[in-house]
């Protein structure tokens, strides 16, 4: 993790070489940063708009402040890994995301009016008729409800790298 002094000087320079208006922040995981409510606070002044890309949704649901930060920010476009495309999948995935959570980040999200949701999700090759069809049926329900934002799906190979436990999966 980058403390946050190095990454408040680089998002200086950067403004003073460019006269950016907008900051990305970039990561593996940007809201599991350990100083980002104090990022987020020290950037706002600076900059028009700033974006945190690929979020994790279990943290979102178990800091709702942070959500309200992020639109403090003026933030209206998210994205957002939730990996398996039902239950079953994200389990076999390893991945600490409930039903429940996603629920409660896309209806926050939904709530506040976001512009757009992306949604990143990795096929398995392992995904059956079950899966599917709880997939098809959570897209359905989420249509209805996502009158007002854009919800792009985005899907993804999962991918067997050598001398990794998936290499011979």
């Amino acid at each position: 993790e980058v403390p946050l002094a190095p990454l408040l000087e680089a998002a200086r320079r950067a403004k003073r070489a460019r006269g950016l208006e907008e900051v990305n922040l970039h990561s593996f995981c940007a809201n599991a940063h350990g100083e980002l409510f104090a990022l987020l606070a020290q950037l706002q002044p600076r900059f028009d708009r700033i974006g945190l890309k690929s979020q994790r949704i279990d943290l979102l649901a178990g800091t709702p402040d942070l959500l309200e930060a992020e639109f403090a920010t003026d933030k209206r476009s998210f994205s957002l890994g939730v990996e398996g495309i039902s239950q079953r999948q994200r389990d076999w995935l390893h991945k600490s995301l409930g039903q429940a959570d996603l629920d409660t980040v896309i209806g926050w999200l939904l709530q506040r009016r976001a512009r757009e949701i992306k949604l990143f999700y990795l096929l398995t090759g392992n995904e059956n008729a079950a899966d599917l069809a709880e997939f098809g049926a959570w897209v359905r329900a989420l249509r209805e409800r996502a009158r007002d934002t854009r919800v792009i799906c985005s899907f993804g190979p999962l991918i067997r790298m050598p001398f990794t436990p998936l290499q011979y999966d």
